[in-house]
């Protein structure tokens, strides 16, 4: 195309079938047991319980993991923030901010934690 290689599909007819196409792709979710929203929730569920095993104190800034979300494609923060919330929930992780401030949310799994006691991250350090 325009003097570019391209790689295009190619389809093999193997015969005529009595279902419409959106019928046969719908099968062909239902067999999998997933649609492709459901597929995005998994991999951030497993994204954030990786980082939260991996991580000091099994915490994580929330702003840092939209950050890696959209870094491993994802999805762009703003349409994955309703996502990444309810796979926090999902899988028993807790979201909050240190009391009596404005900031920073953090994604946490124990619910005793406190982990704005740590180090400041660079983030941290450039709004002081």
């Amino acid at each position: 195309i325009d003097g570019e290689n391209e790689i295009l599909p190619k389809t093999d007819w193997i015969g005529e079938a009595e279902e419409s196409m959106d019928e046969v792709m719908q099968k062909n979710k239902d067999a999998e047991g997933e649609s492709g929203k459901d597929k995005k929730i998994d991999m951030i569920k497993l994204l954030l319980q990786k980082v939260l095993d991996e991580a000091a104190g099994n915490a994580i800034l929330l702003r840092d993991f939209y950050s890696l979300c959209e870094k491993q494609g994802l999805g762009e923060v703003e349409k994955i923030k309703k996502t990444v919330q309810r796979a926090i929930k999902d899988i028993g992780a807790v979201c909050d901010k240190p009391p009596g401030s404005r900031g920073p949310w953090w994604i946490f799994m124990d619910i005793d934690a406190t982990p704005w006691v740590s180090e400041p991250t660079m983030a941290d350090q450039e709004v002081m």
